[in-house]
């Protein structure tokens, strides 16, 4: 455990959740209306015999899942990272042909030559791998989220095991 809390990957993402947490929280806190009771709502009884139908309301995120989206997207912000310093040293991201793959799931996966860069790098959530894809010019992490969000930086281009859910992307940032 103490070497844990020496690891500053895992301390910036306990941080990053924290961080989320506290938002969450005061968010929460924070609503309603200058701190006022909200008035009481009264049963007011019609003459009209007409109903209405009240869509359902989206659900709204638990916490838990805002703290795992977070984690994700810092996970996929730390693997950017570690690509361009892989570019800035060897020219070139590691290709995958343009096809899509786990980032690193097993041993020959393109994305595993990033160990020559940081020994530790979050390749997966802990359930769901982090997808990459490159040609070795420009990249694509991609990563399923609890949550949806806008825009995800998928460009449209969403990774055939990912259809259907929210999901968000990462590429590089600038140009090659």
């Amino acid at each position: 455990m103490s070497k844990l809390l020496r690891d500053p990957l895992y301390l910036g993402s306990l941080a990053a959740l924290l961080a989320v947490a506290v938002i969450s929280v005061a968010a929460g806190a924070a609503g309603g209306s200058g701190g006022a009771a909200p008035a009481p709502r009264r049963a007011v009884a019609t003459a009209t015999s007409t109903s209405t139908v009240t869509p359902a309301a989206a659900p709204t995120p638990q916490l838990w899942e805002q703290l795992l989206d977070a984690r994700r997207l810092l996970d996929l912000q730390t693997l950017a990272g570690a690509l361009d310093t892989y570019r800035q040293r060897l020219g070139t991201y590691p290709s995958t042909g343009g096809a899509t793959q786990p980032m690193c799931k097993d041993s020959g996966d393109a994305g595993c030559k990033l160990s020559s860069v940081s020994a530790q790098l979050p390749y997966n959530d802990g359930t769901y791998d982090y997808l990459y894809r490159s040609d070795g010019t420009t990249f694509t992490l991609s990563t399923r989220l609890q949550t949806p969000r806008a825009p995800d930086g998928c460009n449209g281009d969403v990774p055939a095991a990912l259809a259907g859910l929210p999901v968000h992307c990462e590429g590089p940032k600038g140009g090659p």
